[in-house]
Order: C-alpha cells, then sequence, then structure tokens
C-alpha cells in the first residue's frame, strides 16, 4: 500500500490507538489514514533478556499487564497509558512521570521494524542496549510517522521495584508518603518546623 501511495503521490498518515492527545495523526483531507490498532499482538517476552517483541497497537498497560506475574513492568507511563499504543509512543517520544528516572520511549526501545514511504521494509537497532554505527533509531523515534510505518517494536521490560512512595515536597519539607498504604501518616524530618 505504501508502495502504491509514494507511486501516486498520495499522503500517508499513520495513527495508533487515536488518543490524539498531541494531534499528532491528524491527516489532512487528501490522505490516507493508517490505523494501526489491530496489529495489537506481543509476539515474543523474553525475560532474560528484558526484552518484549510488541507490534504497535499494543498498549503500554498491555506490557506492563502481561509481564508484570514474573515481576516486570514497562516503565514509559504516559497518561493515558491504558489507551495510548507503542507504536504512537515511537512517532511521538512519548513519556510520563517515570521519565525522570527510567528516561522517554526513545530510552525504552532497543529495536524497530519500519516499513519506509517506498515500500521497503528495514530493521534498525536490535536486541540490546547499544547497537553499533549511526543512531538511526533515535531518528525515527519521535519523527511522527514521517519516515515510515513502525510494524514492530522492540522495548525494554524492567524488574518492578520493591517498593513504591510518593513524595510531596512543601515549602518548609518533604512528606514522604507510601503509596499503598491503608492509613496514611505523616513523616516529619527534622529539619522541619513544628507549629
Amino acid at each position: 500500500m505504501l508502495r502504491w501511495c509514494a507511486r501516486e503521490n498520495v499522503k500517508v498518515v499513520p495513527r495508533g490507538s487515536g488518543t490524539s492527545l498531541s494531534g499528532g495523526a491528524l491527516p489532512l483531507e487528501d490522505a490516507v489514514l493508517l490505523a494501526m490498532g489491530k496489529f495489537n499482538r506481543i509476539l515474543e517476552i523474553d525475560y532474560e533478556d528484558r526484552i518484549a517483541i510488541v507490534q504497535p497497537g499494543v498498549t503500554n498497560l498491555a506490557i506492563t499487564h502481561a509481564v508484570e506475574g514474573r515481576g516486570f513492568y514497562f516503565a514509559p507511563d504516559s497518561s493515558s497509558q491504558i489507551a495510548c499504543s507503542i507504536g504512537g509512543n515511537v512517532a511521538e517520544n512519548s513519556s510520563g512521570v517515570h521519565c525522570l528516572k527510567y528516561g522517554f520511549t526513545t530510552n525504552n526501545v532497543l529495536g524497530v521494524e519500519l516499513v519506509l514511504m517506498n515500500g521497503d521494509v528495514v530493521r534498525l537497532g536490535g536486541r540490546h542496549l547499544d547497537a553499533g554505527g549511526l543512531d538511526l533509531l533515535g531518528v525515527v523515534v519521535g519523527s511522527e510517522g514521517l519516515l515510515g510505518v513502525v510494524t514492530e517494536v522492540a522495548v525494554r521490560i524492567l524488574p518492578k521495584p520493591e517498593t513504591a512512595r510518593a513524595v510531596l515536597p512543601t515549602t518548609s519539607c518533604s512528606l514522604k508518603l507510601p503509596i499503598r498504604s491503608a492509613s496514611v501518616k505523616r513523616a516529619t524530618s527534622t529539619s522541619c518546623r513544628q507549629t
């Protein structure tokens, strides 16, 4: 299809799950909208190498659900992780609150299979963190589908942290509250002033 569109000079706009919070997949009236939502299979999970191979329509949360039984999760957690797809994350280089510790999508994508706009299929990156040569994968992640259509993604999966805590900073001190606590207790620091 992409080969035909290129030959006929028809624009193509790939679209993931369609949350479109950033407006990244809005087609022009004379374009073909290529919906990738049905490419939603997890093709492989390798716990030893901490990698999952997924199609672009798989949601962030689906990856976490698939690996959480073995104590793993997918770190990038954009605000719409229940609906947003890996293909859209790759297109937009999405992130969420975990990016402070685990980086953006580009830091968690190890490789992609990409159909170029002329119809050629290429693989960039691989199954490990740093593939040799030019960082063409880094060029594709965040390119908003301009360079091609992602059809397969290799992502990092990480061991779940043993504990999780929320930190609520205030002007006088920081409060540390357990996320999964039935009762919330106020933690005071020696540097906090008691009033």
